[in-house]
């Protein structure tokens, strides 16, 4: 930001070009990612804001655990896509969403329930990743202030007092 970086890519948005984020740089396109060298206890910084989505990448092995805590923190309708590790998405004008080669994660915090969707991607060589869903699909409401219930409901292990 000091350097005017920010300011010229969003110029160079608003005029028409196209962006290309890979991994970290997919997820400074959407709305909020995990501070630097942040977690899921830590705090959430606003990103570009290009796209209406909190994005995560390369975290299927882990269930998009992180990307599941953003949202919850977030707590306001907002809907993430993961985007795993081979694969990539493209962001239509029209906002739509196209996976590409590997089907992507969309979820979306409703009434204190996780939904959970998966894209696919058009063709015939398209790659599913991880077609169940994750094992705590339904997240219980918590007081981010009482630590113990936070971090039992975002399934990390709770230290006994």
């Amino acid at each position: 930001e000091k350097n005017g970086l920010r300011e010229s890519i969003a110029e160079r948005y608003l005029a028409g070009a196209v962006l290309v984020g890979v991994s970290a740089g997919a997820m400074q396109l959407g709305l909020y990612a995990w501070a630097e060298g942040g977690s899921e206890g830590g705090e959430l910084a606003g990103t570009f804001g290009f796209l209406p989505y909190v994005i995560g990448a390369h975290e299927e092995r882990d269930g998009w655990r992180r990307l599941r805590a953003a949202l919850l923190r977030t707590r306001v309708g907002l809907t993430a896509l993961g985007i795993p590790a081979g694969g990539g998405a493209i962001f239509h004008a029209d906002h739509s969403v196209e996976p590409v080669r590997k089907s992507l994660r969309e979820f979306r915090l409703e009434n204190d329930q996780l939904e959970v969707n998966v894209l696919y991607p058009p063709g015939d060589d398209a790659q599913v990743v991880d077609d169940r869903d994750p094992p705590d699909t339904r997240l219980p409401v918590f007081d981010p202030n009482d630590p113990p219930r936070a971090r039992q409901a975002l399934g990390a292990p709770t230290t006994s007092s």
